[in-house]
């Protein structure tokens, strides 16, 4: 285990009363390998290990406000008419750390105290985990494989179908077949194409694709959202088809197709070479790395503008990425990662979020990010509700 997740795993046991003092002094150790000012660590490394504190509830709460007001002064810049959050992900450790620190020292006090525990009960929310590798394989002869959570990648090769540790999947005649492999909500999965296209599909995603590939032609088709790296083969198209007349057509390159069905539009963001981005009506734009070029799907136009890569295939490194994202479109990664309905009770709030989270924690975890902004949410069952 990296540090990174070490630090998460243990801050989650800190926020939910778990963590054991030797967890706590591993957690203060740990703080060193945040990407932090040695000052503010210092602080943060202080408080939490204050004696006084345990008798101090009152101090805690005043510790606990002005470090976070401290936090969100460095980080949060007033944009005219939205209120604007950012949540870079050390800073966010750093603030939710130290608010929550007064409860972790609450719990050492008591826990030492022999405290009985209180007799009135609150009611307990369900939490949802988030998702994992999974995936559905459909044969062109409506055969389904489900296939196995314990893998992540699907290696096509001509005559077998394998896991990308060589266990065997299914073997194959000389025939071509069209094969489909789907990743249902809460799942990811990767593929490897018989040219060697490495390809990752996020959650509610489809690629559909032959056995073997002929020699002057490489074609694919996609709905949601999919991350190419594509093999260079000479004078060989590689084509992805994305429905209505809409296609990408590369030689050898890497990037990102966002094609959600309840997405009125297609994005196409270019990592690394040269693509085509074709309409319905043959307009074609060729991409330049870290542009991004936006379909109508009603439309034949197509806009193109430069973007941080980085944050479009967040998704493909098991992370959230929020930055520049409407509310909308946050909820919409929550509802396929969590298999959750999201339910707005009022007005959608017009807030914007910046920063990452990483996607294998579980929800309610995720959820303190926008409850900390101001944004009251509720989860009944597997219904999120937005107030």
């Amino acid at each position: 285990m990296n540090t990174n997740q070490e630090f998460e795993d243990l801050f989650a046991k800190l926020a939910n009363g778990s963590i054991t003092k030797p967890e706590l002094s591993r957690l203060l150790i740990l703080l060193d390998t945040q990407n932090l000012d040695n000052d503010l660590i210092q602080k943060i490394k202080l408080e939490l290990k204050q004696p006084t504190l345990l008798e101090d509830t009152e101090r805690v709460k005043d510790i606990a406000s002005k470090a976070r007001n401290n936090i969100m002064a460095r980080t949060s810049p007033t944009i005219k008419g939205k209120s604007r959050s950012i949540y870079r992900p050390a800073v966010w450790w750093a603030a939710s750390l130290i608010l929550v620190g007064g409860l972790a020292i609450q719990y050492f006090k008591t826990t030492n105290q022999n405290t009985p525990a209180t007799t009135n009960q609150q009611a307990t929310v369900q939490d949802i985990a988030p998702g994992g590798n999974n995936a559905v394989l459909t044969l062109s002869n409506g055969e389904t494989i489900v296939l196995d959570s314990t893998q992540q990648q699907l290696v096509s090769q001509e005559g077998a179908l394998k896991y990308d540790g060589g266990k065997n999947v299914l073997s194959l005649e000389d025939s071509v077949y069209n094969l489909t492999l789907a990743t249902p909500r809460k799942c990811q999965y990767q593929v490897l194409l018989p040219d060697g296209t490495h390809v990752w599909l996020n959650a509610e995603s489809k690629i559909s694709y032959p056995s073997r590939f002929d020699d002057n032609n490489r074609t694919v088709s996609v709905e949601g959202e999919v991350y190419f790296e594509v093999a260079k083969r000479q004078g060989s198209k590689f084509i992805v088809q994305l429905g209505n007349g809409h296609q990408v057509e590369v030689l050898g390159t890497h990037f990102n197709i966002n094609s959600y069905s309840d997405f009125p539009s297609i994005k196409t963001t270019l990592l690394e070479g040269s693509v085509k981005v074709v309409s319905t009506d043959k307009t074609t734009v060729t991409l330049k790395p870290n542009e991004q070029a936006t379909q109508r799907k009603n439309r034949s136009t197509i806009t193109v503008g430069t973007v941080n890569t980085d944050n479009i295939i967040a998704w493909k490194n098991n992370k959230f990425n929020f930055e520049g994202l409407r509310f909308e479109e946050i909820m919409s990664q929550i509802e396929r990662w969590y298999d959750v309905k999201v339910e707005y009770q009022n007005e959608v709030p017009d807030i914007e979020f910046y920063g990452e989270i990483g996607r294998q924690n579980s929800l309610l975890y995720v959820l303190k990010v926008f409850e900390n902004s101001g944004v009251k949410l509720q989860l009944k069952g597997n219904k999120l509700l937005v107030y």
